[in-house]
């Protein structure tokens, strides 16, 4: 198989993918399973881009010329997952004009930014170390003492999408709505800050609380995964990077907590303040998304307990 005939398998495989996800995205939808559909409607629209992109190759690396019935073919196949896509993203939007749905994730949202807050602030009060995606806002406060500390995240979390946007060559609306979520994480940070104005030099006290925050900050990341609505930009961050770089998720989001840590230290080196990276940032580097995947395994755990206590 030459490359013009890989390009064009890659686009038939990933637009009949495409097509695929949308399907079960409707019936999920049918099924008044809302979150499922919107992840399946995602899956669809990150699969639908990668066969976008093969196309483009197969247009800038041949002649026209040479491959006109395989671009003919090929543009049937966008333009067919496009049409999958557009009456998937109608039936979906009618879906979720459901209101106790909307409701159920937005309650969803807030309890995840309000708990991520929190064990945030826990963690800067135990002073142990950060975790890693809050060590450059609180960098950024140890320069400029007239900034809150949500207000140097919502700053930080305001430039990434800027760079995102950059790089993408796209606006899209999900980036104003984690937007949205950013200036409502930031408020409720500043809040939690004025709320809980605890100082404490006490060994076990700060263990004690940085435990705590650890564990808040998985559970508010968590829950902000279960909603199916945009919480703050650094995972889409990673996602949409993933996608246009055609890398891993893991892989993006590995290098996105090592930038912020890296400038961090950078910072810390200029200000001659050492207090923000610590033991703590490598410990909550190491086992916050493990705590994540242990609060799923909960949940499907007092799921799979309440299906059974209904069935019985």
């Amino acid at each position: 198989m030459n490359e013009m005939e890989q390009l064009l398998f890659e686009i038939i495989s990933y637009c009949g993918s495409a097509r695929s996800f949308y399907l079960e995205s409707v019936n999920a939808a049918k099924n008044e399973s809302f979150k499922e559909a919107i992840q399946l409607y995602n899956d669809g629209e990150d699969v639908y881009e990668l066969g976008h992109q093969a196309h483009l190759k197969l247009l800038t690396k041949f002649q026209v010329n040479d491959m006109l019935l395989l671009t003919i073919h090929a543009e049937d196949q966008l333009m067919s997952a496009e049409n999958f896509k557009i009456v998937c993203r109608e039936f979906i939007n009618l879906y979720g004009l459901n209101l106790d749905v909307a409701l159920h994730n937005l309650l969803l949202l807030l309890l995840g930014l309000e708990f991520t807050a929190l064990g945030t602030v826990f963690l800067k009060i135990g002073n142990l170390g950060m975790n890693s995606l809050s060590t450059l806002p609180a960098a950024i406060c140890a320069i400029f003492p007239m900034l809150t500390f949500g207000t140097a995240n919502l700053l930080t979390m305001i430039v990434s999408i800027i760079i995102l946007m950059l790089l993408t060559h796209k606006i899209k609306a999900e980036y104003f709505l984690c937007f949205i979520s950013s200036i409502i994480y930031s408020i409720f940070l500043d809040l939690t800050v004025i709320c809980i104005p605890w100082q404490t030099n006490h060994l076990v006290s700060r263990i004690l609380l940085f435990v705590f925050g650890m564990l808040l900050v998985s559970l508010g990341i968590y829950f902000q995964k279960e909603t199916a609505l945009p919480s703050t930009p650094f995972n889409l961050v990673c996602k949409e990077l993933a996608i246009f770089k055609q890398k891993s998720f893991t892989d993006l989001k590995a290098g996105l907590d090592i930038s912020f840590v890296s400038i961090t230290l950078i910072l810390e080196v200029f200000t001659k303040n050492y207090e923000i990276v610590g033991i703590g940032t490598v410990i909550c580097a190491l086992f916050v998304s493990r705590l994540i995947k242990l609060y799923q395994a909960a949940a499907v755990f007092i799921n799979s307990r309440n299906y059974l206590h209904s069935a019985l």
